[in-house]
This record gives structure tokens, sequence and C-alpha cells, in this order.
């Protein structure tokens, strides 16, 4: 019997990462975004390999019936990947709150919750991407190319955490009832057996994959003004991840 599984996660907390390690299991497949706004990352498909109209229709057909797409393409995974014995796929709480509620209501789906401890290396991170719009690293990249500082700003963090606490809420509040597994960033390595386990294959200690984490974790590396971020961010909440 297949396992269904979803793969919820924070932002910029290594989704990629994981997701690409459980895919390097025989026994596993784990689709990217299948609900990422522009366009549907599948194990099946390359997409920017499918025609304009193959596209539209896919876009079209997922957002008139999200829970049917779901469906119908895990069911065609399970016929084409047969050897899969946990299937699943990657889902932000941003992309879809009907699919995100399709996933707590049923009792299939086991769901490996990732997390990040350390928001202000979240913060980083996010806007970093952002402003260079390099969204993974492959073990290619250098690592100039990988500490890409950004500005701290105050209120914008704040408003960032503010957005990170909202989705958290809503994924523990939608996923009460289901089997989690909670993962942070920091210890994606040393989860790996207990996240297979968890899947129900055979543990592997062979995972590979070709994306790495992107940045150094001394955040006064990721700041152009990290003395100003110490200033706002002692005797807060935050102080502790200084």
């Amino acid at each position: 019997m297949t396992q269904l599984f979803c793969l919820v996660s924070m932002p910029r907390s290594g989704s990629n990462l994981l997701h690409t390690l459980l895919n390097s299991h025989s026994a596993i497949i784990c689709h990217g975004e299948l609900f990422n706004r522009r366009a549907i990352y599948s194990a099946l498909d390359r997409w920017h390999e499918l025609s304009h109209a193959r596209k539209l229709w896919a876009l079209t057909y997922r957002a008139v019936t999200p829970v049917g797409f779901l469906e119908r393409h895990l069911d065609a995974t399970s016929k084409a990947r047969k050897e899969a014995s946990a299937l699943g796929f990657k889902l932000f709480p941003y992309h879809s709150r009907r699919i995100l509620q399709h996933v707590g209501k049923s009792q299939e789906y086991r769901v490996v919750y990732l997390t990040r401890k350390n928001p202000i290396l979240q913060y980083a991170s996010d806007r970093s991407a952002r402003q260079t719009n390099k969204w993974l690293s492959v073990e290619q990249h250098t690592r100039l190319e990988m500490l890409d500082k950004v500005t701290f700003c105050e209120n914008d963090f704040r408003h960032y955490v503010s957005r990170l606490c909202y989705y958290d809420k809503s994924v523990r509040t939608v996923l009460r009832k289901n089997i989690l597994l909670e993962v942070a960033y920091e210890s994606i390595d040393q989860s790996l057996l207990q996240i297979q386990e968890f899947l129900g294959v055979s543990p592997s200690n062979a995972l590979r994959t070709k994306m790495r984490k992107q940045h150094s974790n001394d955040w006064r590396d990721r700041f152009t003004n990290p003395d100003e971020l110490e200033i706002a961010l002692s005797s807060t909440e935050w102080e502790a991840y200084l």
C-alpha cells in the first residue's frame, strides 16, 4: 500500500534540499510545488518542456478543481511509478488553503512539517533570494555567489516574522489531526533516517542531492548593516538568535 505524504514547508526552510534528497530514495516520489501560482512542478513532467496549450489547460484545471487535480495527479504518478511506496508533494502554507484543508481532513496523509528555528537567517535568506532571484543553490555555486548581503530594516523584519507566525498557526490548526513529523532546517541531515521511517520506507544512508544550503550561518555575514540589526533586536524576543 502506498503511503501518501505532504511536505509542508515554511518559506526558506530548505524544502528544495529535502525534497530532492527524498527523491533520491528508490521508493519515494516527492513532487515539487504542484500548487505554485505560476507553474506546476511535477516529478512526471518538466514544466518548461510543455506546450503553451498544455500549460494553460493544466493551470485552468487546477484552478477549477484543485483537489481533483491533486488526486488525479497522484493517481497517475502511482501508475507510472509503481516502485514508489511513499508518494507525496511539496506545499507552502500560502499555495492553496483548499489543499491544506484537504490534507488536514484526510486520514491518508502523513505530514512532514519543515520549519526553521532562526527567523533572522530566514529573513535574510528570503530577502536575498528576492533581490537576486536565486531561490536555490547547487554544488557548483561558489561561496561568494551565495553570500548576497541584504540590508536589515526593523519594520520589514517584524512584518516578515508576523507573516511567518500566521503561516505557522494556520498549519498547526488545519493539520492538528494529521500524523505529523516536524523537522527543522538546521537538522535536515540528522533527520533523514527518521523521515524515511516516518514515511514507511526502508531507511537508506545513501540519499544524495546536488542542492546545498545556500548561506553562511553567521548572521553578520548576511547583512550590510549588522550593527544596526544588533541594536534593533537586542533586548527583544529575537535576541537569543544573535
